[in-house]
């Protein structure tokens, strides 16, 4: 067997984050006098009526600083056309324009939309007037603000990655997310998530240099300096899950091959001192793990289940989350067509995704117990490959007809589940896979499929989509479903009928969950990003992270 060693790939900048709470007005003195001896001028500057020193602010392509005021204001006009940024009432702030500064005098609407009538009652500025009629029509809601915030600090640094030095002048922070009854807190740890993504890439292209690192400065939070610290090393920490999440799934499948995978586990488990157990082989075929030894029998290597457990002394609730980690999925016998083939090294995206919230639990300090169940194989065609016909034996003792090899996702999380909740005696089961294609044409890219058992875990986890901007959408777990698997010579079969097919596979899991409250998330549709925009980079999105880790906050 050919052994392909690991290709370099461009490796990712590090964000380095340094905060004050008082900066003196010389100090920007001295980069505007720096900046017109080494240029020949000066950066444009200018003070906020009724601001602090510190609020000063320079315009200019070399320094990069920022009033979050004026910067965002304008930064929302060129997301939004023929909409702008209000704050409070009678509040004046500069705007930076076409080479000018204006004044302008906002009323208390978060957001406008352009009208084409004008209201009498609403007084503008001359300025504000030739950008076009206001009235109140359309209005982010606070986890859309937040999320603007991500995509704005990404295409920020995404555009002017020369730049190694940022500053950012918070005062003005508090009036802003006011508006959206929002905290501080929230601003900063999106603009420090927001510039960690904008900086993500990867290839494996040869002759690139590695980028130099960067340097973000936050100078007037009114936040304490612990609640800032921690604010921070939150942004920070949940950025590099994704990232993480992202690269995983990016990585070419001849050099994440389940040996491999098996290995940055084992690296997570112990730089986060996370108790780590490996089921080989033997293991397997001791306890009968049926389902998930039938997926792997086509594979050159042997498959693996891995668990990862974060346990802090005083946790009072058990969460496992299991993850699909099929690290290339060619169908089986019931081969995929070619077109799209490529993106099936990232059908491993559940495992990676829950990985990455191992990885980040340790480092956000949660006090809760979360054990991460991955059934790792290949689904690949050999003359041992399982073969439509077979009658598999899984873990919990049911008996499953396959009728369809591609169909190997729920064989493999059938037998994980089954283990697991056994084992463990979770309070709460959620499992993360990139299921079906039927998800895809029921929700597109924009929205994963949800299921669940527990109403109150799955309103918990819509809330915790909704706050992160990773959205669920919930979908029927009818008995009536579980017709459609009835097998004449078997428990089940592995497939339903033509239509629904993502709601059988739903519930084909359910068989395996004893009593548990469980989930399942589809994102098959949300796994990549087709296109750059903002921190959504072309490729694996690590869809689930912010999501998983928000929803664990909650049971902190």
């Amino acid at each position: 067997m050919k052994i392909i060693s690991r290709p370099q790939f461009s490796e990712n900048p590090d964000l380095t984050v340094i905060f004050t709470n008082a900066i003196k007005e010389e100090a920007y003195e001295d980069i505007a006098s720096a900046h017109k001896g080494s240029r020949g001028k000066s950066g444009a500057s200018y003070r906020a009526k009724g601001q602090p020193s510190a609020a000063r602010t320079y315009f200019d392509e070399q320094v990069h600083i920022y009033s979050s005021d004026s910067f965002f204001y304008n930064a929302i006009v060129s997301y939004i056309k023929n909409r702008f940024f209000c704050v409070t009432e009678n509040a004046t702030f500069s705007l930076y324009e076409q080479g000018k500064f204006h004044e302008l005098r906002y009323v208390t609407v978060p957001l406008y939309s352009q009208s084409e009538g004008r209201s009498s009652s609403r007084s503008m500025s001359s300025q504000q007037a030739n950008l076009g009629e206001k009235s109140a029509k359309y209005t982010l809601t606070p986890s859309e603000f937040i999320d603007k915030v991500r995509h704005l600090m990404a295409n920020l640094i995404s555009r002017e990655r020369s730049a190694r030095k940022w500053e950012f002048d918070l005062s003005a922070v508090s009036n802003i997310v006011s508006a959206f009854n929002l905290h501080e807190s929230d601003f900063i740890e999106a603009l420090i998530e927001g510039l960690s993504l904008g900086l993500y890439q990867f290839s494996y292209q040869t002759g690139k240099k590695p980028e130099l690192d960067h340097t973000v400065v936050l100078v007037g939070s009114s936040l304490e300096r612990s609640d800032l610290t921690y604010v921070i090393r939150r942004g920070v920490h949940i950025a590099e899950a994704i990232k993480f999440a992202r690269t995983l799934a990016n990585a070419a499948p001849n050099y994440l091959t389940i040996s491999r995978f098996v290995k940055e586990a084992h690296h997570v488990a112990k730089e986060n001192k996370l108790k780590f157990t490996e089921i080989n082989y033997q293991r397997l075929l001791k306890e009968g793990f049926g389902g998930l030894l039938a997926v792997n029998s086509g594979s050159a290597e042997r498959a693996r289940l891995l668990t990862l457990e974060y346990a802090p002394a005083k946790a009072t609730q058990t969460i496992l989350l299991v993850g699909k980690g099929v690290l290339f999925d060619s169908g089986g016998l019931s081969i995929k067509p070619s077109a799209g083939m490529a993106e099936m090294k990232m059908d491993m995206s559940g495992a990676a995704v829950v990985l990455a919230v191992m990885k980040a639990v340790r480092q956000l300090a949660l006090n809760v117990r979360v054990i991460a169940a991955l059934p790792l194989t290949d689904n690949v065609i050999s003359s041992n490959a399982f073969r439509v016909g077979d009658v598999l034996t899984l873990y919990n003792g049911k008996r499953v007809e396959v009728l369809n090899t591609d169909a190997e996702g729920r064989l493999i999380l059938a037998d994980a589940l089954s283990y697991a909740i056994k084992k463990y005696r979770p309070n709460y089961t959620i499992d993360f896979a990139t299921l079906t294609g039927a998800c895809m044409v029921a929700l597109g890219q924009h929205y994963a499929g949800l299921w669940s058992n527990s109403r109150d875990l799955a309103e918990a986890l819509l809330h915790a989509g909704e706050e992160t901007s990773e959205l669920l959408w919930q979908m029927p777990l009818h008995r009536a479903y579980l017709n459609d698997l009835n097998s004449p010579i078997a428990d089940l079969k592995n497939i339903g009928g033509s239509y629904g097919g993502a709601n059988t596979a739903a519930k084909f899991l359910e068989q395996f969950v004893a009593n548990a409250n469980w989930a399942h998330i589809d994102m098959a549709g949300t796994m990549s990003y087709q296109t750059n925009a903002g921190y959504k980079k072309k490729g694996a999105s690590g869809f689930g992270v912010r999501l998983a880790l928000r929803f664990l906050t909650g049971k902190d």
